[in-house]
């Protein structure tokens, strides 16, 4: 099973290639052999130069680490380029974050969030 999602926005969302979702309590940003699976991944879906967002409430919560970005050249990551980003709380993104994480059902309890945090999600607020 993937540690990760990727979703291609069919608008763009803040001028973001894509987004990075952390499906379990694994960084996908934390091994080398995990990126460039991320990087093989994104090849795969065609996406292009430019910058993609990572959400990873599920591997460290939700604190002000949670969003973070990479430049993306269209084969691999600028590691350099890494930036940990402010996404408000009423943000679009926050919101389409809380739908996907809703849908994660089981899945959802596999990750470092408290009962208190998966309690908000399934009711649809955004944290």
């Amino acid at each position: 099973m993937k540690m990760y999602k990727i979703i291609k926005p069919t608008t763009r969302i803040d001028n973001y290639q894509c987004i990075v979702m952390a499906t379990s309590y694994t960084d996908p940003l934390e091994q080398m052999d995990l990126i460039r699976n991320l990087e093989n991944d994104l090849r795969d879906l065609k996406i292009s130069k430019g910058t993609v967002v990572f959400d990873l409430l599920t591997c460290i919560g939700d604190n002000f680490e949670r969003f973070s970005t990479l430049c993306f050249d269209g084969y691999k990551f600028n590691l350099n380029s890494y930036e940990i980003i402010n996404v408000p709380k009423k943000s679009i993104l926050r919101k389409n974050m809380t739908i996907f994480f809703n849908k994660l059902d089981k899945q959802l309890e596999s990750t470092v969030l408290n009962s208190t945090q998966i309690k908000l999600i399934r009711h649809g607020l955004t944290i």
